[in-house]
């Protein structure tokens, strides 16, 4: 552990690579690291759902944190999720053990304090426990839809701000009005507030939010991280990037839902040297989906090599098929 305060910015959801047998592939975790670092990344957050957490146990997690720090090597910070669905006492000794393997900031998830049936006075309760038994270890929060999609009231937002040992929320409500409470309530406390949804992220951002940590860090990074860093030089930039990341989302969910599964074939049509599988079983893409795959891995490409801010954007379709026009675009080197 070096960074105290984590950096605004984009903090890709990391996938976990994996080989024929579905075990972890270290050495494609090793190139997408890079690749995420490379793509202006402010930090990395492994072992989250993107990263198939569910399907992994301690030992692995644990490992997977470990790999992640060296590799990093004090680039940037490493939040890992220390998701784990046991007694308190049992997550405290495990949140210990994941900061143990060098990472910045232990995330947990709020359906690990308290089961769906209780409310959230006992899961402050709960939560108050597990901060006395882990007194002084750096945490984030995390709203994580599996097992089941707890999100986290304005109130316990506002307490967890205050407690002082929160940085990083990772907020999955897709609900603007409510984004824009936690930011109001924690606004002076060290509690960075990073949106996973890509549709309210540039209305998070100039409501005071600090970043992104969604799917489309998997997808197109780079452009994510300028949305994040520059979203208030040019607004009517930002605001059409936005669009343009909306759109491409949608489209991309609509070739293939069955993440992460797509997005790793993405990443392979971005020359990322992994293996498109999963823990789980997905369906196979046909010819045809992954050619749809790599025409927009190569329009996301062309829009990556420019300079969005000085030059500006060429004029992206709001259409399904988020297609780029721009009359040059059929003389790059890639399009050959």
């Amino acid at each position: 552990m070096i960074y105290q305060t984590l950096s605004d910015g984009l903090y890709p959801v990391a996938l976990t690579p994996l080989d024929e047998t579905k075990s972890i592939d270290w050495k494609g975790l090793e190139h997408l690291i890079e690749f995420y670092l490379n793509s202006g990344a402010s930090g990395l957050f492994v072992n989250c759902a993107s990263s198939e957490v569910q399907f992994f146990n301690n030992r692995q997690m644990l490992e997977i944190s470990a790999f992640v720090v060296r590799q990093v090597n004090f680039r940037k910070p490493v939040l890992s999720g220390a998701i784990l669905q046991d007694k308190i006492p049992n997550q405290a000794n495990f949140i210990k053990e994941i900061m143990d393997t060098g990472v910045d900031v232990a995330v947990i998830s709020a359906n690990q304090i308290a089961a769906l049936h209780e409310d959230d006075s006992l899961w402050q309760s709960k939560a108050e426990k597990l901060l006395h038994l882990t007194d002084g270890v750096p945490l984030g929060i995390y709203e994580c839809p599996i097992p089941y999609h707890r999100l986290v009231s304005t109130k316990l937002y506002g307490w967890l701000a205050k407690t002082g040992r929160f940085s990083f929320h990772k907020d999955t409500s897709c609900d603007i009005l409510k984004i824009k409470e936690k930011l109001n309530i924690s606004r002076d406390s060290k509690l960075k507030f990073f949106n996973a949804h890509i549709d309210t992220l540039l209305d998070s951002l100039q409501a005071g939010g600090n970043g992104y940590s969604g799917i489309m860090s998997n997808f197109c990074p780079k452009l994510c991280a300028i949305l994040c860093e520059k979203f208030n030089s040019n607004p009517t930039i930002s605001f059409r990037l936005q669009k343009y990341l909306s759109n491409t989302e949608n489209h991309i969910l609509s070739i293939s839902n069955a993440y992460p599964a797509v997005g790793k074939h993405f990443l392979r049509c971005r020359q990322v040297p992994i293996k498109p599988l999963c823990k789980t079983d997905q369906p196979e893409l046909s010819n045809y989906q992954l050619r749809q795959l790599y025409e927009l891995s190569n329009d996301i490409i062309f829009l990556e090599n420019l300079d969005i801010l000085n030059e500006g954007l060429p004029y992206l379709s709001t259409s399904h098929e988020t297609r780029v026009k721009w009359q040059i675009y059929s003389h790059l080197p890639f399009r050959k």
